[in-house]
């Protein structure tokens, strides 16, 4: 019999693409993190603050605040009804009687004065400057708002599908003044809609269901409208995300990118298992936010109502993983960390702890198939080695004739060595990783030998 070895140097993430890919990749995986390329169980997630409001928390903003050359951050926290401050003590009430919490945000200088202007298209937009809220009357309702160059622009007026605003320079209350402010039509003739709009390369994105446009030029008169190419428009305004060199959001073919030129899917056989779980008649309620190098994308997964999933998008690493088990219904980046509501009394925090806020967290790592490069022999699995740390892992070897599984204890205090005896034979195989009640592990470098009929 001849011997053979699979090395798998460090972990890549997620690829759904192939039925046999490198086994660096992950054919199905849930709540690791590969980050740097070692596979270890992710981190949680906790409360932020165990100080809750009276209600549900439904939205999160922040007022970036400077007093001469000091910087703060002020957290806004929004209810079905009420909007608060967090000092970090308490909240303080400074809106209340509203109608709806689904706001946009925008932090711009008024007056020589920072203000985190809010609209949720139905009640009147204010603006808050940390102590107070003010109505700004004179504003259209919009559900978007986005700044090109000293302007604010706004979208979604009610009856008013296809329309865009633009307010004077330098203040975001005037929509009245002649030659200064106007509006912009963008009708596509298809029943769709504006639902998001984003600045991109000095231009304003318009992101409608079917349809990408670019608005173009720096002050009223030399505004003009080019249409996107592309076949794909976002299912949900809340995803429209900007990295910087590119527009990320989520359509219906799965996520989408807008380059500047072009809106196409985004590596689209890569995530294609898990873009065929989107329940669509939810998919609105999906959203996204950037942290960093990475892009997270909140989603409805199955017969969930609400987003139960998040994808991870490493831009660095060029890698995507997923996590599942608990629920997200907005998200905010605050102090570098990633805020978001769950549908609680309580602000939460992504990325921390070692359980789901008292759940335990479930991850595994399932490589692809490998025929090792030979369809004709049947292989028999031998000896695992790695290094590796936590509490223990459970290996299952998975080929077309059986599967086999082995539970290694762990070293939780430091890393170590690693020599796991395997069974299993078949023409081709698989291996799953996965942690047991909730534990952590991390796998470094593991390496397989198999023997083969010659």
């Amino acid at each position: 019999m001849a011997q053979g070895k699979i090395k798998m140097p460090y972990f890549k993430g997620l690829n759904q693409a192939y039925p046999e890919i490198d086994m660096s990749y992950a054919a199905d995986a849930q709540n690791m993190d590969i980050s740097d390329g070692v596979l270890r169980v992710c981190n949680g997630v906790a409360k932020y603050t165990f100080a809750s409001v009276l209600e549900e928390v439904k939205s999160l903003g922040k007022l970036h605040k400077r007093s001469e050359s000091e910087y703060e951050n002020i957290l806004l926290v929004a209810t079905a009804d009420d909007v608060f401050c967090w000092i970090g003590v308490g909240y303080y009430g400074v809106k209340s009687d509203l109608t709806s919490s689904n706001f946009a945000y925008l932090n711009y200088q008024l007056d020589g004065e920072d203000i985190c202007i809010m609209t949720n298209g139905e009640d009147t937009p204010f603006y808050v400057d940390g102590l107070y809220a003010v109505d700004m009357p004179d504003v259209p309702k919009f559900t978007d708002i986005a700044l090109h160059y000293e302007r604010m622009w706004g979208a979604g007026v009610s009856g008013y599908p296809d329309r865009v605003y633009y307010s004077a320079s330098f203040d975001p209350t005037d929509f009245s003044t002649i030659g200064e402010t106007g509006f912009i039509d963008l009708p596509s003739f298809d029943g769709g809609s504006i639902i998001a709009i984003e600045t991109l390369f000095d231009d304003v994105v318009v992101f409608k269901s079917e349809n990408l446009y670019r608005i173009i030029g720096t002050y009223p008169g030399t505004y003009e409208v080019a249409k996107i190419h592309g076949v794909v428009g976002p299912i949900a305004g809340k995803t429209v995300v900007n990295t910087g060199d590119m527009v990320m959001f989520l359509a219906s073919e799965g996520i989408c990118v807008y380059n500047g030129i072009k809106a196409v899917p985004f590596k689209p056989k890569v995530l294609q298992g898990i873009y065929s779980e989107i329940n669509k008649n939810f998919a609105e309620k999906a959203c996204s936010i950037k942290w960093g190098d990475k892009i997270l994308f909140a989603l409805p997964l199955g017969a969930s109502q609400v987003n139960n999933a998040i994808i991870e998008y490493d831009i660095s690493k060029d890698a995507f993983m997923i996590r599942k088990g608990f629920q997200v219904e907005s998200f905010v980046e605050f102090e570098d960390d990633i805020l978001f509501t769950n549908g609680s009394q309580y602000i939460m925090q992504y990325d921390i702890g070692e359980d789901f806020d008292t759940s335990s967290i479930e991850a595994f790592w399932e490589t692809p198939y490998t025929d090792c490069g030979d369809r004709s022999a049947i292989k028999y699995l031998e000896y695992l080695y790695a290094f590796g740390k936590g509490d223990s892992v459970k290996i299952s070897v998975i080929s077309e004739k059986e599967t086999k599984e082995k539970t290694i204890l762990l070293n939780s205090e430091s890393v170590d060595h690693i020599k796991a005896k395997l069974q299993g034979k078949g023409v081709r195989f698989k291996l799953r990783f996965e942690n047991l009640d909730g534990g952590y592990f991390e796998i470094i470098s593991p390496e397989i030998l198999f023997e083969k009929d010659a």
